[in-house]
């Protein structure tokens, strides 16, 4: 289980003189005594924990909360599906996967967005961002292209300002991204490296941005933090020049939920 001791957003209970804390972890492995004002989100299942009461843990299901999801039998929750000529994205017939496919000859993009966009804010209100890395073929290519995966203003371009995500470095290695909208950068490289069939998590508040990867923590970034909208999604991008060998992607079981 990991935590992070977060004040802001929180009221402090005078009579426990308990410290809210953003927790995570397996399901299974919930504290047994939480605090008033924790909450936890559990890595395997996907579900949040409230504590109101001192000791117990609720299941939180606002119906105030978003959620976007490409394994719900609902495409529409992606609209912003484009690609450049040459370059393709699709998505398979139960709607669980979506492929991208860059051309190896020509500049340009393929990205899968939400149709709406979000500004990260208080602790009470995260923005959760999961998918599972299916398959990837991570091409080549002798100029500044790559991808990113998560919250982003621009999926079109390999690192734009405010952006938080886990991208495709140019030299194929894995990084996580916060850029803020001056365009400072705050980068931290996995180790290990992301491999497929690996579940990755991005948690975003507007004072951290954390990263996990099959529930372990990899990165917690607060500095260079994002403060204007940004969609969720996934794209791959060559700017400088095309990739010489054609970069393919799949992601299967994005799921995007905005607590509020």
């Amino acid at each position: 289980m990991g935590y992070l001791e977060i004040v802001a957003g929180k009221v402090v209970s005078p009579t426990q003189g308990h410290m809210p804390q953003f927790l995570f972890g397996l399901d299974a492995s919930k504290p047994s005594t939480p605090g008033v004002g924790d909450m936890y989100y559990a890595t395997n299942t996907l579900k949040i924990y409230n504590c109101y009461v001192a000791g117990l843990w609720t299941l939180t299901s606002s119906p105030a909360s978003e959620r976007y999801s490409n394994h719900l039998g609902a495409v529409d929750n992606f609209t912003g599906v484009a690609a450049s000529a040459g370059w393709s994205n699709t998505t398979d017939a139960a709607n669980h996967e979506m492929d991208m496919a860059s051309d190896a000859l020509t500049t340009g993009y393929c990205r899968f967005t939400t149709k709406k966009m979000w500004s990260l804010g208080a602790l009470s209100s995260p923005v959760i961002c999961n998918f599972i890395l299916q398959n990837i073929v991570p091409g080549t290519n002798a100029g500044y292209s790559g991808s990113k995966i998560g919250l982003s203003a621009d999926f079109q371009t390999v690192l734009n300002n405010n952006t938080a995500a886990f991208s495709l470095s140019p030299g194929n290695v894995w990084q996580t991204y916060t850029i803020d909208n001056a365009g400072g950068q705050h980068f931290t490289t996995i180790d290990p490296q992301i491999t497929n069939g690996d579940l990755c998590t991005i948690i975003g508040v507007s004072s951290y941005v954390i990263y996990l990867v099959n529930g372990v923590l990899v990165a917690t970034h607060q500095l260079n933090l994002p403060t204007a909208p940004m969609f969720a999604g996934a794209g791959i991008a060559a700017e400088g020049a095309a990739f010489s060998v054609a970069r393919t992607w799949s992601l299967d079981y994005f799921d995007v939920i905005v607590l509020k």
